[in-house]
């Protein structure tokens, strides 16, 4: 079972300073967070795009499905 505790030792944030072993301030944390999540959606964004030019699978997803010789299905 879970449940949601307040962690005191990292103030619920999840990270620690790796040095000290403390909490982050929410003055450097925020911030900090911010950051990731552009950086994140940025290579999402990235990532996306390179995918669309991509047309190695839309060979294989229009092909039908076909029975291997052990009963399994497979695309080759």
């Amino acid at each position: 079972m879970f449940h949601e505790m307040p962690c005191d030792k990292c103030g619920s944030a999840g990270v620690l300073n790796a040095e000290t072993g403390e909490k982050i301030s929410p003055e450097l944390l925020i911030p900090a967070m911010k950051q990731s999540i552009r950086d994140l959606k940025r290579r999402n964004h990235i990532l996306q795009e390179q995918l669309k030019g991509c047309d190695c699978d839309r060979e294989r997803r229009n092909e039908p499905m076909r029975k291997s010789l052990n009963g399994t299905l497979r695309m080759d």
